[in-house]
C-alpha cells in the first residue's frame, strides 16, 4: 500500500513517517507534501492509495484537496490527521471518515491504516463534502454517511426511524421501510444523540423522537415508532423520556 504525508508542520510529517516505518510496515511511503498545491502534484505522480492529509494548512486548507479533482479520479483514501478538538469528532463519524487526532496514537494510527487496506481505495468527494457541512457551527447535519459493504451509502438523517443493536452489527430502519445492516456496534452511532430529535431510551435501540408513534404505559411501558416496531424503556431512563416528550407535546 503506498502513501503520501500532507502536513504543513516537518516535524509532524517526520513523526507520522517514523510511526508507520516501525508500526505499519505495509504502507509504503513514496512522498511528502507541505501543502496541498504539493499534494495534488505528488499524487498526479505516484498515484497512492493512501493519503494521510491535516485539515489546518496555510494556502488551502486539507479539505479543499478533492476539489483539485475531478470526483472519478479521487482514487485513494483519505486519512485526516487533525488536532481539532474533541467536539468535531462527531462530524468525522456522520461522514464515516477515517481521521486521527493530533498526537497520533500508535494504536488507533494502525486500526486506520487496517481498515483503510481492507476498503476501496476510492474516496467519496461526497464525504470531503459532508464533512464540511459537519465542521460548519451554524446548523445541526442533514445528512450522514454509512459505510457499507459495497461502499458508503448517504442518507437524510430525517429519513431514520431508529437504529438497533445486533451484537457487532447495528441495524438502521428507514422511513420508506428499507434497512441498513452495519458492522458496527451501535456505540459507533452515539454521536446522533447530540441532535436534539434523537434519544437511547435503552442500551440495544436509539430512535428519531418525531419517528414516536405512541408510548404505552403497561407492561413497565415501552415506546411504539410509526413502523409499529416497539422499543423497550429503560427503567432508568423513563423519567428523563417522559420529560423529554413533555416538551414535545
Amino acid at each position: 500500500m503506498t502513501a503520501i504525508i500532507v502536513d504543513d508542520e516537518k516535524l509532524a510529517r517526520a513523526t507520522l513517517r517514523s510511526f508507520l516505518e516501525e508500526f505499519c510496515t505495509e504502507v509504503e511511503i513514496v512522498g511528502e507534501a507541505g501543502n496541498v498545491p504539493e499534494a495534488v502534484k505528488l499524487i498526479m505522480k505516484h498515484q497512492p492509495n493512501l493519503v494521510f492529509l491535516d485539515i489546518e494548512m496555510p494556502g488551502f486548507s486539507g479539505l479543499e484537496l478533492a476539489s483539485f479533482f475531478e470526483d472519478e479520479d479521487i482514487n485513494f483514501h483519505i486519512i485526516f490527521t487533525t488536532a481539532y478538538a474533541k467536539y468535531a469528532v462527531d462530524a468525522f463519524r456522520i461522514s464515516a471518515i477515517d481521521y486521527l487526532l493530533k498526537p497520533i496514537d500508535i494504536e488507533q494510527l494502525k486500526e486506520a491504516v487496517t481498515r483503510a487496506g481492507k476498503m476501496d481505495n476510492k474516496q467519496s468527494a461526497q464525504q470531503i463534502e459532508l464533512l464540511q457541512e459537519q465542521l460548519s457551527p451554524n446548523e445541526d447535519p442533514q445528512r450522514i454517511a454509512f459505510s457499507t459493504s459495497d461502499g458508503i451509502e448517504f442518507h437524510k438523517i430525517s429519513d431514520i426511524l431508529f437504529l438497533e443493536a445486533d451484537g457487532s452489527y447495528t441495524y438502521v430502519y428507514f422511513k420508506n421501510e428499507e434497512k441498513l445492516m452495519l458492522s458496527k456496534k451501535l456505540g459507533e452511532f452515539d454521536m446522533l444523540e447530540s441532535l436534539s430529535n434523537f434519544y437511547k431510551p435503552h442500551r440495544s435501540f436509539l430512535i428519531n423522537l418525531h419517528e414516536i408513534q405512541k408510548y404505552i404505559r403497561t407492561d413497565g411501558g415501552y415506546i411504539v415508532m410509526n413502523s409499529d416496531k416497539q422499543v423497550p424503556l429503560s427503567k432508568h431512563r423513563k423519567a428523563e423520556f417522559l420529560e423529554l416528550i413533555s416538551h414535545m407535546l
